[in-house]
């Protein structure tokens, strides 16, 4: 997620975004799941989400990295 994106998961600042992320995996996640929610891509499908997400790209290429990618 990027820095500028701070205010919207209610962090004051870029840096203490970056310091709670950094502390604990589950930070992260937490502060994935709170973007996506405030910005309503939690009503959608998976390609929804990553068109939101990403933007206009090829979603069925972002969808493929994604299979790719080890979790």
């Amino acid at each position: 997620m990027m820095g500028d994106n701070y205010a919207i998961i209610g962090f004051s600042s870029a840096e203490e975004m970056y310091n709670e992320m950094s502390a604990f995996y589950e930070n992260q996640i937490e502060a994935m799941i709170c973007y996506i929610k405030k910005l309503g891509l939690d009503q959608g499908t998976v390609k929804e989400l990553i068109r939101g997400y990403n933007g206009l790209g090829n979603v069925d290429e972002y969808l493929e990295k994604y299979d790719d990618a080890e979790w």
